[in-house]
């Protein structure tokens, strides 16, 4: 198809009549919910499915920017709010991490304290506004902060949990059409009111409130983040309290009771107000009204280090613990391997899976360590940090390569070019790599590349003139595109560019003839210590070749290419493809130099007396048998 023949914007969707006012605390699929309510609609799939979101609604409070305008496009509402109410994955879901976050504009939230097919409501807050809160979407706030009251998530009269799929108004339920009246059960306790709204600001979804929220704590702890210090709450609410149990903040404070919860995390709330000297009047207490003073003493020992290392990957709450506590021994510090010793539960807690990789990592001896002695029929062992706290560090800062590719839309040849050019960064801990499996990423240097490309990019709206930058580089061939130089072109200024959505080769635009500059350039030169990889897939064989993946699969077919199987799919190698590219040229290709069609370059071929290769042209004479552009 002719490049000029593609619109450069798609149609205007299909949007509901009337105009949404969207309110600064709601909560994406609320707000949906209510358009169609107040349309007199009753399925919320149809603004899904008019935006092209085809997952659950409550999905949406994630979805991505270009999703989000969509809906915002149906719904009629100021696209770029709309955005600023949802909160974006740090790890993508295909990631092999034991825990997933999301970010809400600097507070990181673990998902699995997002409450996202149940919609959780507070009728008596409703009577106020009847809008849906990002607030009432995270399980560990189980009042409202606006009544006290408990939020409700099942309709009383059937029994069937309040969902997503209809709506006749955030009240009611969805089943049976009643109204959904308050809670029968207790309201919090008025005592507990001024902590719990703390708290509930420390973790809300909206940014304007938690910063307030930080300086009504003590002075010391104002360098940490709200999310952080939400963390450090629980854990001081857990273990000063009296109830024994399972302690983790990630993964067990969304299954306690909601009374409970509350009174644990307003225990940690009101030791975070007066820190450091409230915990150590608190550690002093229980010393001087205890039975036996050295058994105490031991539990609070047992209590301190739950405190410091039950989120052990935190070294700021680390500190201060060690501050309130000097005389607070690290654990299992011994000087026979050069310092401080991890068990394997708790290097498992700093770098998560380690436990499981453990015998691999001890086999290639990529840790000091030694046995422990038998624990039943298992022997134990312990480990010197220093290289599993540097682990840790890293996979906290990491992304898989794979994942950069996808966010991309680019072959993955681009993303070494890049890490090559120092654009991206690779990490190259040798732990790390044991445990992950897939080569990692730095992430906050590709956080940066993102934040570097946004700001570059022009303000206004593409014209009509320009081209998806994928699109337009389909005129480059020859063998691999020199991405890395495109992106620094395009971060330099050489390259004028506007972004429309995500940042990806689909969504950057470029005028046309904008990487020209770029043809007939020799190919890109790497750094010894990156090289490439010796095979290819399927589709970025066929971005290279300029052709779809289904031609590269005829082309194994007939004996041109050799496809093997490789880990995860079909790969063909490196310079199979790249010797092909050298000789060879796809009529996608030399349409885009042409502005014509790809028919037309093969009908003028053909009359002209060449002959293809498997639906290839001999690159030197077609290039010179064309009127280039």
């Amino acid at each position: 198809m002719d490049a000029r023949s593609i619109p450069a914007h798609a149609p205007p969707r299909r949007h509901l009549r009337f105009a949404l006012d969207l309110r600064d605390d709601e909560s994406v699929p609320g707000a949906i919910a209510r358009a169609v309510a107040e349309h007199h609609l009753v399925r919320i799939g149809a603004v899904l499915k008019g935006s092209g979101h085809g997952r659950y609604a409550g999905a949406t409070q994630l979805a991505d920017a270009t999703t989000l305008r969509r809906i915002a496009q149906v719904i009629r509402c100021d696209p770029q709010h709309l955005v600023t109410q949802a909160g974006r994955r740090l790890v993508e879901p295909g990631d092999r991490r034991l825990q997933h976050f999301v970010d809400f504009d600097g507070l990181v939230v673990p998902s699995g304290h997002l409450e996202l097919k149940r919609r959780r409501i507070a009728p008596g807050a409703l009577l106020a506004s009847p809008h849906h809160r990002q607030d009432w979407m995270l399980n560990v706030l189980p009042y409202s902060t606006e009544t006290l009251e408990r939020l409700v998530d099942e309709c009383p009269a059937c029994g069937v949990a309040l969902g997503w799929t209809r709506s006749v108004g955030i009240g009611r339920c969805e089943h049976c059409l009643a109204t959904v009246p308050p809670s029968p059960l207790p309201s919090l306790p008025a005592e507990l009111a001024a902590d719990y709204r703390l708290f509930a600001s420390l973790v809300s979804l909206r940014s304007a409130g938690r910063a307030a929220a930080v300086e009504a704590l003590a002075p010391r702890l104002r360098d940490m983040t709200s999310g952080g210090l939400a963390r450090f709450a629980m854990r001081l609410g857990l273990d000063c309290g009296e109830d024994e149990g399972r302690r983790a903040w990630q993964t067990r404070a969304g299954h306690m009771s909601p009374e409970r919860l509350a009174r644990t995390v307003c225990r940690g709330i009101g030791l975070l107000r007066t820190w450091p000297e409230g915990i150590v009047e608190w550690a002093q207490e229980r010393v001087d009204h205890a039975r036996d003073e050295s058994a105490c003493r031991r539990d609070l020992n047992r209590r301190i280090r739950r405190i410091a290392w039950g989120d052990s990957g935190f070294e700021d709450q680390r500190e201060l613990v060690h501050e309130a506590f000097p005389a607070f021994a690290s654990p299992r510090a011994r000087a026979d391997l050069g310092g401080r010793l991890y068990t394997g539960r708790e290097a498992d807690r700093i770098l998560p899976g380690f436990a499981t990789h453990a015998p691999e990592i001890r086999r290639l001896g990529l840790v000091t360590s030694r046995s422990d002695g038998a624990r039943g029929t298992m022997e134990s062992f312990i480990y010197h940090s220093a290289p599993i706290d540097a682990a840790g560090a890293s996979w906290r800062d990491a992304t898989p390569v794979t994942t950069i590719i996808a966010r991309l839309g680019l072959p993955l040849y681009a993303v070494e070019q890049m890490i090559g050019s120092g654009l991206l960064g690779l990490h190259d801990d040798p732990i790390l790599a044991v445990v992950m499996r897939r080569r990692q990423a730095v992430a906050s240097i590709f956080d940066d590349l993102l934040a570097r490309l946004r700001r570059r990019a022009r303000r206004r709206a593409p014209p009509s003139s320009t081209l998806p930058i994928g699109w337009e580089s389909r005129r480059i061939g020859g063998g691999p595109k020199p991405w890395s130089e495109i992106f620094h072109g395009l971060l330099d200024g050489r390259i004028p560019f506007w972004l429309d959505g995500e940042p990806d080769a689909e969504h950057f635009f470029v005028e046309r003839n904008g990487l020209d500059a770029f043809i007939d350039r020799p190919p890109p030169v790497h750094s010894e210590n990156r090289p490439l990889s010796p095979a290819m897939s399927t589709g970025d064989a066929a971005e290279l070749l300029n052709v779809v993946p289904n031609h590269v699969v005829r082309l194994a077919s007939a004996g041109v290419l050799t496809r093997t199987v490789g880990l995860r799919a079909m790969t063909i190698a490196r310079d199979e493809v790249e010797r092909l590219a050298r000789h060879h040229v796809s009529p996608a290709e030399l349409a885009r130099r042409a502005r014509t069609s790809a028919e037309a370059v093969n009908d003028r071929l053909r009359i002209a007396g060449f002959t293809s290769f498997h639906g290839l042209w001999d690159r030197t004479a077609a290039l010179d048998a064309l009127p280039l552009a």
